[in-house]
């Protein structure tokens, strides 16, 4: 259990990171196709329950920015 957290210990502040990536919409932060490719990281990984405990600890702007384009 210990290792488990270890392991996933920084994944709140990568998911935060692709939260800031999706919400900023500027081409300077991020081209389109690393967009796409966040949008894709977080789709493979939304069925985790991890994913869910990670959505809740988000600010709630990040947590609707993340959630719009994930859903879709």
């Amino acid at each position: 259990d210990e290792l488990l957290r270890q392991e996933f210990a920084y994944l709140p502040k990568i998911i935060a990171a692709f939260a800031e990536i999706l919400w900023a919409d500027d081409e300077t932060l991020a081209t389109e196709e690393t967009v796409n490719r966040v949008i894709k990281q977080l789709r493979d990984f939304k069925s985790s329950s991890l994913f869910l405990v990670i959505m809740e600890s988000l600010e709630i702007e990040q947590g609707f920015v993340m959630d719009t384009p994930v859903s879709a």
